[in-house]
């Protein structure tokens, strides 16, 4: 006789992938809230739900599912969750909830070791650059030179444009900032 594994994260995988293949939506959205009120859902199972509702087009419910992600795990691991809303988040709103985007950016940021910090800031920074105002883009980018490591503060000043480092940071400034 065959001995069975006895691990649920293992057995909710499974179920989920046998629901998603020969169940309905409801069933499949299910099965996956299940999981996650249980608190047993590795993250690739919080990345595969939030997709599966994204494919359904009920792009809200699977922002919430992100959410719950977010909540249930800390760095490094909730990194990959992180880094899948924002993208996600962005691509579906670009700047029309820059309220809400900075809230997410800022939170991503406030959970993050300092050594994980640069590509959100950077990616933030973009953001207020692209639908925002140039000057939000600056304190980003003021707030990622404090907040990121010593060998990561020069590439963090790189990062701004020249035009931007000539208009809105004067080389004195741009040195002390990358001193510090």
């Amino acid at each position: 006789m065959m001995k069975l594994p006895k691990s649920s994260r293992l057995w909710s995988t499974l179920y989920v992938d046998l629901e998603e293949s020969f169940g309905t939506l409801g069933s499949s959205r299910a099965v996956y809230e299940r999981i996650l009120n249980l608190r047993i859902a590795p993250i690739q199972i919080i990345i595969n739900y939030a997709s599966l509702l994204e494919e359904h087009k009920y792009f809200e419910d699977a922002f919430k599912v992100y959410e719950k992600g977010t909540q249930m795990f800390k760095y490094p691991h909730v990194k990959d969750i992180w880094v899948t809303y924002l993208s996600k988040f962005m691509k579906r709103y670009g700047g029309t909830q820059m309220e809400r985007a900075r809230a997410l950016f800022e939170d991503a940021i406030k959970v993050a070791p300092s050594d994980a910090k640069k590509p959100l800031y950077l990616q933030f920074a973009k953001l207020e650059e692209d639908y925002g105002l140039a000057k939000r883009a600056m304190n980003v980018y003021h707030e990622a030179i404090e907040a990121v490591p010593k060998h990561d503060k020069l590439s963090v000043y790189e990062s701004i444009s020249p035009a931007q480092r000539r208009d809105l940071v004067s080389p004195r400034q741009g040195r002390y900032m990358c001193k510090q």
